[in-house]
């Protein structure tokens, strides 16, 4: 998932959409976070 603000860790609940290809490998993009992991 591509995260060009480098808002998440592991562990973090997240709503991702899919979008045009951004890269090779990246297809999807985090539209916004649920819940941090503690």
């Amino acid at each position: 998932v591509h995260d060009p603000e480098n808002s998440c860790s592991v562990g973090d609940r997240v709503l991702i959409e899919e979008c045009r290809p951004l890269s090779k490998n990246k297809r999807w993009r985090i539209m916004e976070v649920i819940e941090k992991a503690v």
